[in-house]
């Protein structure tokens, strides 16, 4: 598979066709499928296509790539680990993280939500994590997690983390 990044010119009023500001470098062929009776038939289908800028950006330095070590955003209880207590609360939504995570480096995620219980009440909506060293998010150790709508693009390993196996009632949509 080719991935193109594109920037979007204009939106037709009917919102279902879009001019870009240059031509897709890679051919995207889309088509349909009927079975041999006819009964059955998958219309024409599209590429997959994410937003990835956002107006509020948390990003790696200059030097993040070559060296492969961006910033993590982590969220637990620490040294307070007392999952019964329900006490992390995070929201995050419309951002777009790039340049983060750090290569090689255990548990050094764009977005990780680490050893903290019942987070009932926090979710990442929206966001974009684009360009990441390692991981876009990991979920260890967490429990009433909501993850939803959100883009992944070009992350080194898994784009999603459920690292245990252990966690639950957590939502990824």
């Amino acid at each position: 598979l080719h991935t193109d990044i594109a920037q979007i010119q204009a939106v037709s009023t009917d919102g279902r066709r879009l001019t870009l500001t240059k031509p897709l470098w890679f051919d995207h062929h889309g088509g349909g499928w009927q079975s041999d009776d006819g009964k059955w038939e998958i219309p024409k289908y599209s590429a997959e296509v994410g937003k990835l800028n956002r107006n509020i950006v948390i990003q790696g330095d200059d030097r993040s790539k070559n060296e492969q070590f961006g910033g993590h955003m982590m969220f637990t209880l620490g040294h307070l680990h007392v999952p019964e207590l329900n006490t992390l609360k995070v929201r995050i939504s419309n951002i777009n993280v790039r340049r983060m995570g750090q290569g090689f480096k255990l548990g050094r995620y764009m977005v990780h939500f680490h050893l903290a219980g019942n987070v009932s009440g926090s979710y990442v909506k929206n966001i974009s994590c684009e360009v990441g060293y390692n991981r876009a998010l990991a979920v260890h150790g967490v429990h009433e997690l909501l993850y939803e709508n959100n883009v992944v693009f070009n992350v080194r390993g898994h784009a999603i983390f459920i690292e245990d196996g252990t966690e639950t009632n957590n939502v990824l949509r």
